[in-house]
């Protein structure tokens, strides 16, 4: 973007109940293999794909830092910036305190480790329809259930539907333009990263004190326009949802399911 520096943030902290790495007995899932590839290493390959600069802050928990200096062997070590984090429960701290010492000529994206089919044209995308917003934040999300449904039927993903044409899953990409963000947003960001899962309940931090868009949203007869307003009115700052084109940007690898379906897509 014009005159300003992107600086990426991919959050690769280990959940307290984490099936995936579990199931094949690894530190982080961060470092599940596909192909020959493990995921942080194919989210990484397209942030480059695309781009963005170097170092890329890596968000992680303060006592996994020894196993992701030995496991980043492929990288330089000009191309990544630790962020330890000692919140077990929430990647938020990581966010909040990165933009806290952002420049005022720095923005923030952020995504994820698993986030595996990030590509050059979904960044590409997302970043263009964010510099033609007038939003200070932003978030990416893919409208779209039948399709990613009838192209991809194995993949389970969390879908909030606001009318009968708009069913929305998130895809982990995040854009800050600006440090602006104040402690009543952070409380609210806690809140709202720890019901990601739970439509009811996100709807309800989103909503507030806003009980007629809470009405119709529970109703489902709303809009991505009555969104961004009500999501903004509750953040305190103007908050856009940014509609991908690409169905599998709200693919991420949260279940073996999802890691079996990545699997196949290399054959």
């Amino acid at each position: 973007m014009a005159g300003m520096q992107i600086i990426t943030l991919i959050l690769a902290g280990k959940r307290e109940k984490d099936n995936l790495s579990e199931a094949f007995s690894i530190e982080n899932k961060a470092f599940l293999k596909i192909g020959n590839q493990y995921l942080i290493q194919a989210v990484i390959q397209a942030l480059k794909d695309a781009n963005l600069p170097t170092p890329y802050l890596l968000g992680i928990l303060e006592n996994q830092k020894a196993i992701f200096k030995n496991k980043l062997s492929f990288l330089l070590e000009t191309d990544y910036i630790l962020k330890p984090n000692t919140n077990y429960q929430s990647p938020v701290q990581t966010i909040t305190e990165v933009l806290d010492n952002l420049t005022d000529q720095q923005s923030l994206l952020i995504t994820t480790s698993d986030n595996y089919f990030l590509n050059q044209q979904i960044l590409e995308e997302f970043l263009m329809k964010c510099q033609k917003s007038k939003a200070q934040f932003l978030i990416g999300v893919v409208n779209g259930q039948e399709k990613l449904i009838s192209q991809y039927p194995k993949t389970k993903r969390t879908w909030h539907k606001l009318n009968s044409h708009t069913w929305l899953s998130g895809a982990n990409l995040f854009f800050f333009r600006h440090k602006f963000i104040n402690e009543k947003s952070k409380e609210i960001l806690f809140k709202l990263e720890s019901q990601r899962k739970n439509p009811f309940n996100f709807a309800i931090t989103v909503a507030r004190q806003n009980f007629g868009f809470l009405f119709n949203l529970i109703c489902q007869n709303t809009s991505i326009e009555k969104c961004n307003e009500a999501i903004s009115k509750t953040m305190g700052f103007s908050t856009e949802l940014i509609t991908l084109s690409e169905p599998k940007a709200c693919i991420d690898i949260d279940t073996i399911t999802d890691y079996e379906f990545a699997q196949s897509a290399q054959n």
